[in-house]
Formats: structure tokens, sequence, C-alpha cells
């Protein structure tokens, strides 16, 4: 049993760090090879080619050389009114095939109505392995629930660490409320200016970008709602709050939008008991 830090180095008692399992430990998950990496990896203190899982779990070695549970190596988030475990997302994030080191935190309470924020940090390997921010989020939002994808993904050099080398999550880069993908843009097509004054007028805000995750500026389930039926109405867009919440900038979305020939349906009209 090892208590490793962020960068899998062995750590002193009385630090806190994850817990991996090595030694006999089973081959894997059947038809799951996603999940299989991102929880059996390679053992660097062990022979060559031995493994070892990591359990997701904290642990610190107390001074009687004696192993006590921490709790969770991701702490609960509550999101959308449901209870995530961001470990579970870390596993996901950690199975692409560009990402050496991933990292979910929870902001509490960043969010509309006090949910929090999943943001996921990211060292890519040394090729870079496809590891950019949408990339990532697509990746996550083909393998989890609407949920449990994060609502942005920050790209680092490294992950900052304490003395004892845990992660220093109080020093993990702020992702801000706007684009983690670079400068403003407006929309490029009248659709999609149409878009931007729509989510900036719902949100309250002056102007959004093409590429600013709405998500993070305020946008929840019954304004997303209300959105959608507004698209409906006025632009013609049929679409659905799964979408909004799955592609979360306008130049996501818009992408992903269908029409509907709402003006040409014919007019309603009233029906008699005794009609068809």
């Amino acid at each position: 049993r090892y208590v490793l830090g962020a960068a899998l180095q062995p750590l002193p008692a009385g630090a806190t760090g994850e817990l991996y399992v090595a030694g006999p430990v089973a081959r894997g998950w059947a038809d799951d090879t996603a999940l299989t990496a991102s929880r059996f990896v390679a053992d660097p203190y062990g022979p060559p080619g031995s493994r070892m899982y990591r359990t997701g779990d904290l642990a610190r070695w107390n001074r009687e050389g004696e192993l006590e549970y921490a709790g969770c190596a991701g702490a609960d988030a509550r999101v959308r009114g449901r209870r995530v475990r961001t470990c579970d997302v870390e596993s996901v994030l950690a199975a692409h095939p560009g990402v050496a080191q991933g990292l979910v935190v929870a902001h509490e309470g960043a969010g509309s109505g006090g949910d929090d924020l999943l943001v996921g940090y990211v060292v890519p390997r040394g090729d870079g392995g496809g590891a950019e921010a949408a990339e990532l989020r697509a990746f996550l939002a083909r393998r989890l629930p609407d949920a449990l994808v994060p609502t942005a993904v920050v790209i680092l050099d490294r992950l900052p660490l304490t003395a004892d080398g845990a992660v220093d999550r109080g020093a993990l880069p702020d992702p801000g409320t706007g684009s983690a993908e670079g400068p403003y843009r407006e929309g490029r097509t009248p659709r999609e200016k149409a878009l931007c004054a729509m989510f900036a007028e719902a949100i309250g805000v002056e102007r959004i970008g093409i590429d600013d995750n709405f998500l993070a500026l305020g946008v929840n389930s019954l304004m997303a709602g209300k959105l959608v039926g507004r698209m409906h109405r006025t632009l013609g867009i049929k679409s659905s709050i799964r979408t909004v919440f799955r592609y979360p900038t306008i130049a996501q979305l818009s992408g992903r939008l269908g029409t509907t020939a709402a003006k040409n349906r014919p007019p309603l009209r009233r029906m008699t008991g005794n009609q068809a």
C-alpha cells in the first residue's frame, strides 16, 4: 500500500495523499479500457510490468505506522440539485490519452442558485495528445452524465504543490466567469449574434462572446428552460435543456441547434367534441 502525492511520490507520515494498492491486484474491468486505464496504473516502485490500483481515497500514515482513512480523494459537490463525487470525474478525465495529470475541483456555491461549479485542471502529456479544453469536455460528455461534466477545463504546465507534495488547491487558478479559451469573440453569424444577445439579457450582463461559458456566468436549469422556449419562439430554433448544458458556449451550441418551420405551420383552430 502506498500513500502518494500528485507526482506519485511517497509522502511522509502525517501527510495526506491518495491511497494506492500494489501487489496481486486485478487486471481491470472487462470491456472498459478507459476505466481500467484510469484506475490500474504502472507501479514505479515494483518490478517491471507491475501495476497498482488507484483507490480514489485519501489516507495518511500515523506515527505508529498505521494507515488512517482521510476521505474521498475528490470531495462531494452539489451540482444541479444532486450530489456528485469529483474523484469519479477525475477517473474519467485521467483516462484521456493526452492527460498526464488531472484534477477536478468543486468551486462551492459559485453557480447560479448556490450550486457548485466543477472545474477540471489538466497537465497534458509531453506530446499534448489532443489535451485541449474543448476536446476534454467533449471526451467527458461522451462518458458522463451532463451534471458531472466540468463547466470549465483549465490547462496547466504543472499542478501547484504544497511543501509535503500534496496538491495546493488554494493555489489553483480561478477559471473566471468568462472564456477560458481566449479573448472575447462576437457572433460570426446573425444567429450567433442573436443568441449572444439573448443569453446576455437573460443573465443580466452587458455582453457574452461566443467562447464565454454561460454556465459559469449563471445559467441554471430554470433559466435554460426559458431560453430554450425563447429560442424556439423568436428564432425558430429547436433545442433542449440537455443540449444547452452539454454545449455551454454559443460557439459550441450554435452548431448543435436544429431549426423548425414554426412560422409555416398552419394556424391552430378550435376543435369541438364531435370532431376527430
